[in-house]
């Protein structure tokens, strides 16, 4: 029973120390923090090192990091390869990059991956971008020096992922967003570089395509930046009024249908440069 009942939810986060979730969804799960639970998992720890030899360990990780890999080994036995998240705050990029492979080379099924970090992350998140691409949902809320490019023009493997948060975007030009991120099912961009986009190819492509985007967030800075300015030559129906999340929107937006499927979409500027197609006039 108790299997049956923790089978479809394990959450990892990894913190300055190890913390860990059990359960049907975030709000019916059991938690438990390894600083909290010191003595029990030493005791744990030990077990899986003896129990578990055939299991390689890294030598660039330290023996915590080790000690982990092996407690996912014995979670993902123990409850038939569950869906799971992972989420890294302030990790070494060794160990970030590392246990993603290792995920990867098991087959493990990632529903959610986060990274957070206050430092210049380039390795991660190009590593992410080009081995993260089946994971579901993703969010990169780790910062990237002003030299970091994502050179992969390659669309294979194929990007699946569904929710993308990028917090730190200056890097992301608009062949990402026509090429790659175009058939997330929601997009978050923050702290985009608005000379990098150019964002009526964005919405030409979205028309063009039969996209899966229902809903996108883009944040640029530019004083030199306008609604009417991005959607010229984008064909579209300019809106007086709309209404978003039961919010009127009284100010102009502009209306885009996908030319394959007739999917309806509104273009709007709110804080951010806004496209949904959860909407109404």
């Amino acid at each position: 029973m108790a299997r049956q009942r923790y089978a479809r939810f394990v959450e990892n986060l990894f913190l300055e120390n190890f913390t860990f979730s059990l359960g049907t969804g975030p709000d019916q799960h059991l938690k438990l923090d390894v600083k909290t639970h010191k003595h029990l998992f030493k005791s744990l720890f030990t077990f899986l090192r003896a129990a578990n030899s055939t299991v390689t360990t890294s030598t660039s990780w330290t023996r915590f990091e080790n000690d982990v890999k092996l407690f996912v080994v014995f979670l993902m036995d123990v409850f038939h390869n569950p869906a799971v998240s992972v989420k890294f705050k302030d990790r070494r990029d060794a160990f970030v990059t590392g246990f993603i492979e290792f995920m990867n080379s098991q087959n493990l099924k990632m529903q959610k991956l986060e990274v957070e970090s206050r430092n210049g992350e380039d390795e991660v998140v190009e590593f992410v971008m080009d081995h993260a691409r089946h994971v579901s949902e993703v969010h990169l809320g780790c910062l990237t020096t002003s030299r970091f490019e994502y050179p992969n023009r390659s669309v294979n493997p194929k990007f699946q992922i569904e929710i993308l948060r990028i917090d730190h975007s200056k890097w992301v030009t608009t062949w990402h967003l026509t090429n790659l991120f175009i058939n997330c099912k929601r997009l978050v961009l923050l702290d985009c570089t608005s000379s990098n986009l150019q964002l009526n190819l964005f919405f030409k492509k979205w028309i063009a395509t039969p996209s899966q985007l229902q809903y996108a967030e883009l944040q640029c800075y530019s004083p030199s930046l306008s609604l009417a300015g991005i959607m010229t030559g984008v064909p579209a129906i300019r809106l007086q009024r709309a209404l978003v999340d039961d919010r009127v929107l009284n100010h102009a937006s502009y209306l885009i249908t996908q030319q394959k499927t007739g999917v309806k979409a509104l273009v709007y500027w709110h804080r951010f440069i806004t496209l949904t197609t959860d909407f109404d006039f």
